[in-house]
């Protein structure tokens, strides 16, 4: 089943455009029940602003679509380990050293762009950030064939 963004989405993800990320974190979910087979999903991916502003996109509950997350992740990693019994952590990483987002940090984005429109929606599968800067710095986002969120770089077709 196809999902949208809502419009409300499509104007926040909109409204970033001109801004410039300051820190990039993924807040991974980790099962730790078995030290031998960890699994890792990154389920929110905070961008930081220098404005002080941030946007936290979360891959839904279901991986059933890209939102934006209104949450407050010391209380979400709170709440996950009270809930899963120390079984399931919330780790929580910067990620402006990791050579996919080191030419994003410091350099304002310039266009936001989306995978798909259906009959005036948006899809929530992809979402593409291109930055300025001397390259031309794309990034995608979008959902992971296992689960949770994507981040890639992203070349125009040609």
């Amino acid at each position: 089943m196809n999902q949208f963004f809502s419009e409300k989405e499509i104007k926040v993800l909109q409204s970033i455009t001109g801004s410039t990320i300051s820190h990039v974190l993924y807040h991974v979910w980790t099962n730790v029940s078995k030290p031998s087979e960890i699994f890792e999903s990154l389920d929110w991916l905070e961008l930081r602003f220098e404005d002080q502003s941030r946007i936290i996109l979360t891959a839904g509950e279901e991986s059933d679509g890209i939102k934006i997350a209104e949450i407050n992740m010391v209380d979400e990693i709170e709440r996950v380990k009270e809930q899963f019994g120390g079984q399931i952590e919330i780790r929580s990483y910067l990620m402006n050293e990791m050579e996919i987002w080191k030419p994003a940090i410091g350099n304002p984005i310039r266009e936001v762009s989306f995978h798909q429109v259906r009959k005036e929606k948006v899809m929530n599968d992809e979402i593409t950030l291109k930055f300025e800067g001397e390259e031309d710095h794309q990034l995608m986002i979008s959902l992971s064939s296992e689960e949770g969120l994507l981040v890639e770089l992203h070349e125009d077709d040609i």
